[in-house]
């Protein structure tokens, strides 16, 4: 298989990307981890902890998406599959925001609820 310097640049910045967020995903949860001693950790601040750090992570991978539609339609260069193929990446990236803020939005509401806050 031959590569050339769109593909190493491409799986480059996307790898470089992904470890950004898993770092900055890392650190918040190690930060959730380690903030209470293990005898007073209260359940639902964990879980709401825990759903914030799901969250972030979903919404770094739509960004992702996002970015990469954007870059495939305008690397297009007038070809209509490929300008297709990065608007249908654009739309399904931006549903996924939507998905996840709306998500966020209930979880938030429902855990809210049952705390009593």
């Amino acid at each position: 298989m031959k590569f050339n310097k769109k593909y190493i640049c491409r799986v480059l910045v996307l790898t470089g990307a992904v470890s950004v967020a898993c770092f900055l995903v890392a650190h918040t949860a190690l930060a959730v981890a380690l903030d209470p001693p293990i005898a007073e950790i209260d359940i639902v601040k964990l879980l709401t902890r825990l759903i914030k750090v799901i969250f972030a992570f979903t919404g770094v991978l739509a960004l992702l998406q996002f970015i990469y539609g954007g870059l495939l339609w305008m690397t297009s260069g007038g070809n209509a599959e490929k300008v297709k193929k990065g608007k249908d990446s654009l739309l399904w990236a931006i549903l996924g925001i939507i998905v996840v803020f709306l998500s966020y939005a209930l979880v938030s509401f429902v855990i809210t609820n049952i705390r009593g806050v």
